[in-house]
Order: structure tokens, then sequence, then C-alpha cells
């Protein structure tokens, strides 16, 4: 009796280690794939943060614009201008395209239309948008 007693210990601890045992394989597995996850996810957003502007020309002349500090210059002058519903008839510069639509640049009334509105902005903004424009 003292045997078989001994031996179904040793079968239950058996099993005990066989199933501590995949629970830690299961658990390392998880902690894997949410790493990998993880780094796919930052991947994704250290790219979606390295944005482009693109910018075109009616002549078709195509401009990219990729420092990031160039990048926040002309979106804040773009994004801060003050809109109104009036817009004029002049021929756009310069198209640049966002995530947020597209602005049409008047370089020489010193214009920003985009959608149905207009903004007008002071010619030093609109010197700084065109050089950094030419060379980017």
């Amino acid at each position: 009796m003292i045997y078989c007693k001994y031996k179904i210990k040793i079968q239950g601890e058996k099993r005990n280690l066989k199933n501590s045992f995949i629970i830690i394989l299961f658990i390392l597995i998880i902690g894997f794939i949410a790493i990998g996850l993880y780094a796919i996810l930052n991947l994704n957003i250290k790219k979606s943060n390295s944005v482009e502007l693109k910018i075109s020309t009616i002549d078709n002349y195509k401009y990219t614009i990729s420092k990031e500090k160039d990048i926040e210059e002309i979106m804040n002058i773009l994004e801060n201008a003050e809109y109104e519903e009036e817009t004029c008839d002049g021929i756009p510069d310069f198209y640049i395209e966002t995530e947020n639509g597209i602005y049409m640049i008047e370089s020489e009334y010193c214009h920003i239309r985009k959608d149905s509105k207009e903004a007008t902005i002071s010619q030093e903004e609109m010197k700084q948008i065109v050089d950094i424009i030419k060379k980017g």
C-alpha cells in the first residue's frame, strides 16, 4: 500500500509539472505576441509621424517637404490663418495637400484658400512659405 500511494503521488507531481510547464509556455507565447504587436504598432506610429507635404504648381511641378521643422512652420501658418467666406478668383501658385484637405496658395496677393474659404496672410508669412517650398 505504501508503494502504491507513493507512485500515485509521483504521478500527481508529474501532472502538476506538466500543467505548470504548459501554463508557463502559454504565458511566454502570449508575451512574445504582445511584444511583437507593440513593435509593429510602434513602427507604424513612427512612420505616420514622419509626414511629408506634397506640393504641386499649376505647371504640374512637384515639391516634397519632409523636414519636420519646415512642415510645422507651413502648417502653423496655414492652420492659424483666419479664413472667411469670401474668396477671390485668382490662380493659385501652389497646391499643398495635407490630411485636412488641399490649401491653394496665391503668393502674389498673400491669399490662402481652403474649401470655400480664404485667408489673407502677411507678406512675411507668404515669403516664409514660398522660401520653404522653393528650397524643399
